[in-house]
């Protein structure tokens, strides 16, 4: 989504320099001979680099800034609609119409940006949000905080596990260890849901230092579901790729493997949540997925007083 409305920025940013910069010559190029258009093609120009710059400060955070893009979609289509009707009035060529309909071509991925959107933060009434609210305030960590609390407190990384038994879910907690300093430092604090249940849980835990870490046993998978964590199927689970993957985290990295301890067909996923909020999100297409835990906890977008805080602490 980021990269989306980052070409879109690189596009607009492009036309409307060269609007406001060479407006003669791209009004001839267009068909476009009255000369008091050439004010008209400037305007529209600047018009091009305002957009541009809300692109560009969208991408830093597509589903925070959703109100960016659709006034965004919402230009696009207005523009569009004016200039035909401008052509069908013979008020401007056809010629200077073609380029403004090139905008809808950003419509599609514009559109797919507001979806998600809506399927993070638009859903506050619906059985979706209601049952993963109750999710979150009923399963607590061996601290005794629901994962609700403790999103209210700071930005929350829950990394949602696979079966204990798993060498994907030993290679998580090894990835987490080594770089949740660097997370913690940035603001936002770790929190883990396993398939466990205590005192197992508490063991794996602790062969990777992370036994203080936040964590929640779900032997049931209702958190996994709240959150919409699939079962795989046998290809997904069973693909040459997942066992290539699985035999150099488990034999070259030395994580192993164990016994089934929970459901061995549910999915994983790490989510950045924020009063309640899934900020991002990133649910595994694959058991051999590595999701970069620390891009996924960056928090400069929700709450940057929150990362100067922790970064002053730090120095």
């Amino acid at each position: 989504m980021s990269r989306v409305l980052l070409a879109s920025a690189a596009y607009h940013f492009l036309w409307g320099w060269a609007l406001m910069l060479f407006p003669a010559a791209i009004a001839a190029w267009l068909g476009v001979v009255e000369p008091h258009h050439l004010e008209f093609i400037q305007g529209v120009g600047a018009i091009g680099v305002v957009y541009a710059i809300g692109c560009a400060v969208a991408s830093a955070a597509p589903l925070r800034h959703w109100s960016v893009v659709l006034v965004g979609l919402l230009g696009m289509i207005a523009f569009s609609i004016g200039f035909v009707s401008a052509a069908l009035r013979g008020e401007l060529p056809w010629g200077a119409v073609a380029p403004v309909l090139l905008n809808l071509a950003w419509c599609y991925p514009f559109a797919l940006i507001l979806r998600a959107a809506g399927d993070e933060f638009f859903d506050d009434g619906g059985p979706r949000r209601e049952a993963r609210d109750r999710m979150m305030l009923k399963h607590m960590t061996q601290q005794g905080y629901s994962l609700f609390e403790l999103s209210q407190l700071r930005p929350t990384l829950v990394v949602f596990l696979r079966h204990a038994g798993c060498t994907f879910c030993r290679e998580a907690l090894s990835d987490i260890a080594r770089q949740r300093a660097e997370i913690e430092a940035s603001g936002t604090q770790i929190a883990f849901v396993t398939m466990s249940e205590e005192p197992g849980a508490q063991k794996i835990f602790h062969s990777y230092g992370l036994d203080d870490a936040p964590r929640i046993s779900d032997p049931d998978c209702d958190l996994y579901r709240a959150f919409e964590l699939r079962r795989g199927r046998w290809g997904e689970m069973f693909a040459p790729g997942v066992w290539m993957r699985a035999l150099g985290a488990g034999l070259l990295r030395g994580h192993g493997v164990g016994a089934l301890d929970g459901d061995g067909f549910r999915m994983p996923g790490v989510f950045l949540i924020h009063d309640g909020r899934v900020l991002r999100s990133f649910r595994h297409r694959s058991p051999a997925d590595r999701p970069d835990y620390r891009a996924l906890a960056a928090c400069e977008e929700c709450h940057p007083e929150i990362r100067e805080a922790a970064e002053s602490l730090v120095g």
